[in-house]
């Protein structure tokens, strides 16, 4: 499949709406996915009144050549009683043409299109659906049911705010967040930032390291907790902690005030055991986790990524890991020591 090499302009939507005319699409209404979670989608509800009936039609923008159409166009006949189902909706709609637009997010665009009138009516919005719109969630909800199974994802996301469901997907994304510069109250609330500070100054974020563009931290509240910290721009930052909060919670704050105050100490490091004799496999960095804790004879580590993962130590006597970073005090060494004299 070939990749765009050009930009989205508009162009590229006035040559694919004239080579639906030419095979007797009239567009009814249009929606287009403008780098939502990454992709570039254009949908079209047509009428082909040669054949009186109605088609879904879609185009992904990121993979397309406009010079053979035919190759990359995805169609689908709607079924005729829920065809006009849209078609009644859709052509009774009568919302005041708007933009919401939110700054503090990046990309995730859907824009509504209406032909009625021959005139073009126009909706924008920033990834959530406005609830004052939701008479747009039905014929959305149609139409997408005949794209593939995938296109649900796009839907319960742009449809989480009618679910009151907005924080998961929220926090799943990048933020407006300066890691450095931002105040705290912007992203935390009272209690979290009270929370989080008491936490970082009872000296509870155990690990913090810069590993791969990412902060990766290790805060001991109750339980390991494991957060990360991805700076995608001065401006926006994913962030993320494996604990039971929804979004920035009191050990992302903890991080954050740490990460100001250059208090980083480096995770412990080891490395599954490679029998390999190829040097190079032996080396694979996908080998190399951070050391977070144990459970009884699991441990509890992290990839460089900031995954958490589970993994057994040893395998009947046989250690399954070797140490390749360990702290002043030899921590992780005489944790394997004590495993190891379980089998002596």
């Amino acid at each position: 499949m070939k990749k765009r090499d050009r930009e989205i302009t508009k162009e590229t939507f006035k040559k694919i709406d004239h080579f639906l005319d030419k095979k007797g699409h009239e567009k009814v209404v249009s929606v287009y996915l403008e780098n939502y979670n990454n992709q570039n989608i254009y949908v079209r509800f047509d009428y082909v009144k040669k054949l009186s009936i109605f088609k879904a039609v879609f185009f992904d923008l990121n993979f397309i050549d406009l010079n053979h159409l035919d190759n990359y166009m995805n169609i689908q006949t709607i079924n005729r009683l829920i065809s006009y189902n849209i078609f009644n909706i859709v052509t009774k709609i009568n919302v005041k043409q708007e933009v919401f637009d939110n700054p503090d997010i990046i990309g995730d665009r859907v824009h509504i299109t209406i032909k009625k009138d021959d005139k073009n009516n126009e909706y924008t919005f920033t990834r959530f659906l406005p609830q004052k719109w939701e008479v747009f969630a039905e014929p959305l909800a149609l139409i997408f049911s005949y794209l593939p199974r995938t296109f649900d994802d796009f839907l319960n996301e742009i449809f989480a705010s009618l679910d009151n469901n907005e924080d998961y997907f929220t926090y799943c994304k990048p933020i407006k967040l300066n890691i450095e510069k931002t105040p705290l109250n912007n992203i935390f609330s009272p209690k979290n930032y009270k929370k989080g500070k008491s936490i970082y100054e009872q000296d509870k974020v155990l690990f913090l390291e810069e590993i791969n563009n990412k902060y990766i931290a290790l805060i001991v509240d109750k339980t390991p907790n494991l957060v990360t910290l991805t700076k995608e721009n001065e401006d926006f930052t994913t962030i993320s902690c494996n604990c039971e909060e929804t979004g920035a919670c009191s050990h992302i704050c903890a991080t954050i005030l740490a990460i100001r105050e250059h208090n980083f100490k480096k995770f412990m490091k080891i490395k599954s055991i490679n029998d390999d004799t190829n040097l190079l496999n032996r080396l694979n960095l996908s080998d190399i986790y951070l050391y977070c804790g144990r459970e009884n004879e699991n441990a509890l580590l992290s990839d460089l990524s900031g995954h958490p993962l589970i993994r057994k130590i040893t395998d009947n006597g046989k250690f399954l890991f070797e140490i390749i970073e360990d702290d002043e005090n030899e921590t992780l060494a005489k944790e394997f020591e004590n495993i190891q004299k379980k089998y002596e």
